[in-house]
Order: C-alpha cells, then structure tokens, then sequence
C-alpha cells in the first residue's frame, strides 16, 4: 500500500485489487449496494468476504479503514467514502477514531470533494461521546485546513514521532510545514465550527490536541481579521490560559508564539494584542483576589512566551507585568517572574540591564506607582496616620 501510495506509474487494476482487499470487512453487508457494485470489484470478493468473516475484529476494520485513505485519486473514490462513513458511524470506538485521524489524508487523494465531505460526514463527529475520537478530531484541525488551502503533500513523518506505528503507511501524514508560503489566506469561518472542542467541560486531552494543531493551523488561517469569526475563534484560544487544567494552561503557554508569529507576518495584530492584553490583566487579577499561585505561575510563562514572540508595545506590557510579578511576596512566582524576564532578555539579544535601558520610561512610572501604592496601605494599616 506503501508503494502504490509513493508512485505515480501503478496500473489501476492494481490499486482496485488492493482496494477489495482492504475492503473485505465492508463487503458482506454492502454488496448489494449500487456504490459496491459500480466499483467493478473482482466477483470472487463477496465469496471471500464471508469465508473471512470472522476476522474483523474492531481493530482490523481500524487498520483497513486507516490504509484505504492511501489509495489514489480514482480508485473507487465512491466506495471509500461509503466505508469512511460507515465507520464515522460505528459502534466501536477504534474504528471510529481511525477513520477521523485519516480523514485529512483520504481528503488529499479525493481532491474536488473535500468541502462537502467536510461538513455531511466530519462535522456531525463534534457530538459524539468518546474522548478519543474527539482527540483526533482537535489534532487534525491544522491539517483540514492545509486541504482547503489546497496546498497538501504527503509527507514522512517518522522523524517528528518517538513512537513510529505499527502500520508503516501511518508514518506518512500531511507536512506541517510549507516552503515559500507567505501568508494566512483562509477565513477563520472554516475553524469556527470546531470551537465546541474547546470548551472549558471538554476532556483536557482534547483541548492539548487543538493546540498540538496550532502551527499548522495558523499557516493557513487568517485568525487576525477582526470580523466575529476570527474574534470567536482567537477568544477560545486565548481563554485557555485560565482553564481549570494546568497543563492546558502550559500548553497554551508554549503554542501562544504560533498565534503571535503569524500575527507579525501579516502585519495586522490590534485585533491579537487587544484580547490578549484585556484576558491577561483578567486572569492574572482572578489570579490575585483567588490567591492562586499555581494560576499565576502558568500565567507568567504565558506572559514571557508573548513577550519573546512579539514586538513593540507588547514586549513592554510582558515586561512590566513580569516585573509585577518580580515584586510578589510569593517566593515562587517571583522567581518564575525572573526566570521569564531573563528569557526575554536572551530572546531579543540584549542583557537584562540593555532591556531595562529600552523601556526605562514606563519601568519608571511602573516603579513610582508601586512604591506610591505600598506607602499608602502602609499609612492605612498604621492607626496614627490614617488621617493623612
């Protein structure tokens, strides 16, 4: 299957027989079908299909289902999609996460159809019940939008993956990346369905699968539009720095640098800096009146992550929240708040006494302000002075 994927020079009639075999799982309870019959299948296959009957356990149909979206545009492209469906729709849930994490690839070879593939067969798995079908559907958001852009290839992927599957074909999956592409084109419109996986009762495996998905997502979606679909879909992202799961939040922490990056490259970031200043000083004041340390520090490795990642009046918001943060009585957000402004300090490649130099005039007022606020509730708390 491998080699019938990687060559352009192999006989159809080859690919259709690999096809039925592949097939076999399916074929009992749909020979009769017009899309089963118009495959011009050998008529052996439903003869076969029965004497192996006992084989297909959910497992086979997962891998089957898996090596099917390999074939090539034109080999009985009506039929795959009748299998893919059937198994969107089965009633285990190995089938039916194999077929979601190959979706992407199956839609590569169907080429023209992808659209409404996308929206009859693949949207209606946003409300089913398994965690890891829904896993697989936040992991593949990048890539469905790599297939709207039309810009997909094959590529191997066994150097990018510790733990190579047991299927050699599955080490083959859509590049993450692209050569010579400029800039986002798709509307966030194409994402926006898919919100629901990001909301705070969702698994938080699911929501670390979406993020996993940010790179590649941002190479081709326009998240900085400012109309309500880009809005929604950026508010989702950036409300996970205060979900309820400190490895979402870390996560979110590290994938935020995707958003910003793009951001940069497109020239258009008011809509970007805007939410993430207004959640930032949000969460991290929750954070406060909540005495939570655990949420400030994730949010503080959230704050130097944007702060390396972006330029202007951004960096100087992460440095002066960073040097609040510097000032708390807690030992370990303190040193958390350290530990990012000299990361920020390496990341633009100045010294920390360089980068203080270059935004000295709001440090100053920042400082001031801070030493005016802890004089005046001293004052307070001191009966003798109060009046003052």
């Amino acid at each position: 299957v491998l080699f019938l994927t990687l060559s352009s020079q192999v006989e159809d009639e080859l690919q259709r027989h690999v096809c039925a075999l592949l097939s076999l799982p399916w074929v009992c309870e749909n020979k009769s079908s017009s899309v089963f019959k118009s495959s011009r299948f050998p008529s052996w296959l439903p003869t076969l299909a029965q004497r192996l009957s006992f084989c297909y356990a959910p497992e086979v149909q997962a891998d089957c289902v898996s090596l099917l979206a390999f074939l090539h545009h034109g080999v009985c492209d009506k039929w795959r999609v009748c299998v893919f469906s059937n198994m969107l729709q089965s009633q285990n849930e190995a089938p039916r996460a194999a077929a979601v994490k190959v979706f992407p690839v199956l839609l590569h070879h169907l080429g023209d159809s992808k659209d409404d593939l996308i929206n009859t067969t693949l949207l209606p798995m946003l409300e089913d019940t398994s965690e890891q079908v829904k896993m697989e559907l936040a992991r593949i958001v990048g890539q469905l939008s790599c297939i709207s852009s039309g810009l997909s290839e094959l590529c191997d992927i066994r150097v990018e993956s510790p733990c190579p599957p047991k299927i050699l074909c599955l080490c083959c999956s859509l590049a993450a990346e692209h050569a010579g592409k400029e800039k986002a084109s798709l509307k966030a419109s194409i994402i926006r369905p898919f919100l629901p996986l990001l909301r705070p009762q969702c698994p938080s495996r699911v929501k670390q699968a979406f993020l996993e998905a940010l790179p590649h997502l941002c190479q081709h979606v326009n998240l900085t539009g400012g109309d309500g679909d880009s809005r929604a879909v950026l508010c989702a992202l950036i409300g996970l720095m205060e979900d309820s799961d400190p490895a979402v939040r870390t996560r979110f922490g590290q994938s935020v640098r995707f958003l910003l990056t793009e951001t940069n490259k497109n020239s258009e970031h008011g809509v970007l800096n805007e939410l993430l200043v207004a959640r930032l000083k949000e969460a991290f004041n929750n954070a406060k009146v909540n005495r939570d340390d655990d949420l400030r520090n994730t949010l503080i490795l959230t704050t130097g992550e944007i702060g390396r990642a972006s330029q202007g009046s951004l960096v100087s918001f992460c440095l002066l929240r960073l040097l609040h943060c510097l000032l708390s009585k807690s030992s370990s957000v303190s040193v958390a708040a350290y530990t990012q402004i000299s990361a920020l300090a390496a990341a633009k490649g100045l010294k920390l006494q360089t980068l203080f130099s270059q935004y000295k005039n709001p440090i100053c007022q920042f400082l001031v302000e801070s030493l005016h606020s802890r004089h005046a509730s001293a004052l307070r708390s001191t009966p003798d002075h109060s009046s003052e």
